[in-house]
């Protein structure tokens, strides 16, 4: 079995469908991300509105 061979049956189409697949995968994952940062700030907050009205 040549060295290689293992390595073909993870390359899907050619380079620009690989290259588009990758992408969309990072486009997914930065969505995500600022998603995530967005959920963050917004706990945050909240914690702090309860925080500050607690005082009363």
């Amino acid at each position: 079995m040549p060295k290689n061979e293992g390595l073909k049956s993870y390359h899907i189409g050619n380079k620009r469908d690989t290259i588009s697949a990758c992408r969309s995968w990072v486009n997914k994952l930065n969505k995500l991300n600022k998603l995530n940062k967005l959920n963050k700030l917004n706990k945050l907050n909240k914690l702090n509105s309860l925080y500050l009205y607690s005082d009363e």
